[in-house]
């Protein structure tokens, strides 16, 4: 729609309105991210011994000085860069998508649910919001590049098939556009990792409140996990 009907899409694209990276919501989720950022760096300094405890160390101290900018550097990250701006799903994590299974198991269609967070912005925070809140821990550690060339094959796939009159979007432009945006998938996911490895707990507001008391192994690891890959990527 962007190429094939840029009035339309303009038009579409006016009615989409930020609801989370707004001023009005820094007293609630800018506290939000400021404790998920504080509980992730408390898991990392308080875990025993483990392989690649300096560069835990040294994510640690990096970490710490994000301490009350992280809302303002997530307006950031959300914001439009064209020509690789889209209309962002804004939560696309795996409890946001109804899955469709043949006969034999096979996963044959996906369905999108719980639009109401959607915004114009930076193609790529969809992308690390599903890769770190949403894959098999490792996942990414061994197949980051399979991964973003699968995405951009679909991508591809689909603006030939939409749009064929559009310029062509490279792997590199995306890959690029993901590692220069890449923090916002940290943050993001500090933020979602506690519901995502709660164990056999109802995750609604007053859990992601009491999270601290509330961390599990599985977190704690995930984190771990998390922070030592993007050091390795030198994202932090």
């Amino acid at each position: 729609m962007k190429q094939n009907d840029a009035a339309g899409f303009e038009r579409t694209k006016t009615r989409i309105k930020e609801l989370i990276f707004v001023p009005e919501a820094i007293p609630v989720f800018g506290a939000s991210l400021e404790n998920a950022l504080k509980m992730a760096t408390k898991s990392l300094k308080v875990q025993g011994p483990g392989p690649g405890d300096m560069l835990i160390d040294e994510a640690v101290h990096k970490l710490q000085l994000l301490r009350g900018t992280v809302f303002q550097r997530m307006v950031a990250l959300v914001a439009p860069k064209e020509p690789l701006s889209v209309i962002c799903h804004g939560d696309f994590w795996i409890n946001n998508m109804l899955f469709r299974y043949d006969t034999n198991g096979k996963v044959e269609d996906v369905m999108l649910i719980d639009l109401q967070v959607a915004r114009y912005g930076c193609l790529a925070t969809d992308i690390l919001h599903f890769l770190y809140t949403s894959l098999e821990p490792g996942l990414t550690v061994s197949h980051y590049e399979d991964l973003l060339e699968a995405y951009h094959e679909s991508l591809s796939s689909t603006a030939m098939r939409l749009a064929p009159g559009a310029p062509p979007v490279t792997l590199e432009q995306v890959t690029d556009l993901v590692e220069e945006r890449a923090l916002y998938g940290l943050l993001i996911s500090f933020l979602l990792l506690p519901a995502v490895t709660a164990e056999d707990t109802i995750v609604n507001e007053e859990f992601l409140d009491q999270a601290a008391d509330s961390l599990t192994p599985g977190y704690r690891k995930r984190v771990r996990e998390i922070v030592l890959e993007f050091v390795d990527r030198g994202f932090i």
